[in-house]
């Protein structure tokens, strides 16, 4: 069989194998070259600042563009991604800054909106912006007298004071036996209200008092304790209550008067009761425990060991003698985000401590949770081919490679059937590389 010859260009010699392989490979692979060279639109979009207290005033919006599209570049900007563009602008500057283009006056997490085009390339994207509210309420409880020695005890005072940075009118409402009755609701400009001779207990007993306070579109409540002792009967001792947490999804290890926790972290509080001066009986402990803490009933624990009952309903502890204390704790986890707004939401967690003989004493730890958002995260999109392109041309770079050394092989081989394909190659061959 006589071989065609295919002849270099430079001196008409005849081209090796490995020439024809690598002009095969070239012919191959230039088409894919050609569309390497694509545009492509990358984008990094931010706020400045990404947070603040409410009103958050005069937010920049910055966004910087790279790829290798060229041409003019129009930018559009949305302060709360509705669908408003609040600015358009088009130039040739690959970092723009929309400076003092947002203002937010209510607190909550933003969403701010970009879209870019370029050389027939586009981009949207987001960043988030946190304003919190600076706004905080809080309320003490206090009773007078806050105990007797003798039932009834009648024309008990509650006294609220309201603490703060919030404004405007304050509703209180108070609660005397915390049943979820209110006996009196009453709204004024003052953070100091007493409602004067309002609970009447007949009977012995310790009572809770509750108070709840509304300002600004917040709420707070607080609680105090009342002791009625048996008639005639005289206080033998002293209780001590103390109350504290830990947050122990954050790895605290130490007990606290005040933590800081996150929607789902699981807490634990610890109520030490002590008695003073002498024997105190049939002492009873319960908590406060708030709305927006689910409580682990499977986790209370006196003195160390497992024990039975809900805390939140009271459980007995026995006797305590003059210098004794008994440790009682539990545990409880955040609820979910969605149960609170952004920001800091400050819970009070009371204790109390209980006898038929003696002044019911009570102690509280507060919990602060903080609900954030991913503010000002960057966004940044590649809107090009080039990764896509590298890999077909790394694919085709193989498969070249392999037809050449196919080929090679045939044309070593007697066999007719790799003659005939020799043959073919050749005449294809013809068409790509001319003499």
């Amino acid at each position: 069989m006589q071989r065609q010859s295919y002849l270099s260009r430079q001196n008409n010699k005849p081209l090796s194998r490995a020439g024809i392989g690598f002009i095969l490979l070239s012919q191959l692979i230039l088409p894919l070259a050609a569309y390497a060279d694509a545009p492509s639109l990358d984008v990094t979009f931010r706020a400045s600042p990404t947070s603040g207290s409410v009103p958050l005033n005069n937010v920049d919006l910055i966004a910087d563009v790279s790829g290798t599209a060229t041409g003019p570049i129009t930018y559009k900007l949305d302060c709360t991604a509705d669908g408003s563009w609040d600015k358009q602008v088009t130039t040739n500057d690959t970092s723009y800054t929309a400076q003092d283009l947002c203002s937010y006056s209510g607190a909550g997490n933003y969403l701010a909106k970009i879209s870019i085009g370029r050389d027939g390339l586009f981009f949207e994207g987001t960043t988030a912006i946190l304003v919190q509210g600076n706004t905080e309420l809080s309320v003490t409880l206090s009773t007078d007298p806050s105990s007797s020695t003798t039932a009834p005890l009648n024309d008990v005072d509650l006294t609220a004071d309201v603490s703060g940075s919030g404004s405007g009118a304050i509703t209180y409402r108070f609660d005397c036996t915390n049943n979820g009755t209110w006996e009196r609701t009453f709204s004024t400009s003052n953070t100091t209200y007493t409602a004067e001779n309002l609970c009447d207990y007949e009977n012995p007993g310790n009572y809770t008092a509750k108070v709840k306070v509304e300002r600004s579109g917040l709420s707070f409540e607080g609680m105090a304790s009342i002791a009625v002792a048996q008639g005639g009967g005289q206080t033998s001792g002293n209780l001590n209550v103390s109350k504290t947490a830990r947050n122990v999804t954050s790895g605290q290890t130490s007990w606290q008067d005040s933590i800081d926790a996150k929607p789902g972290d699981r807490l634990e509080f610890r109520i030490e009761v002590s008695a003073r001066n002498a024997i105190v009986n049939n002492i009873i402990v319960s908590d406060v425990v708030p709305a927006q803490l689910t409580y682990d009933q499977s986790s209370l624990q006196i003195g160390g060991q497992n024990a039975s009952g809900d805390i939140r309903n009271g459980i007995s502890i026995g006797n305590l003698a003059a210098g004794d204390s008994k440790t009682i704790t539990f545990a409880a986890t955040v609820n979910s985000a969605e149960n609170f707004s952004f920001g800091v939401t400050p819970l009070t967690n009371v204790g109390l401590a209980r006898s038929s003989t003696v002044s019911a004493q009570s102690d509280s730890a507060t919990i602060r949770i903080q609900k954030a958002a991913v503010a000002g995260a960057a966004t940044s999109v590649s809107t090009g081919v080039t990764e896509y392109l590298l890999i077909m041309m790394l694919i085709t770079f193989m498969m070249a490679l392999m037809i050449y050394f196919a080929w090679q092989r045939f044309e070593r081989s007697p066999s007719p059937a790799a003659r005939k394909t020799v043959r073919a190659l050749h005449f294809w061959k013809s068409f790509i590389l001319p003499r």
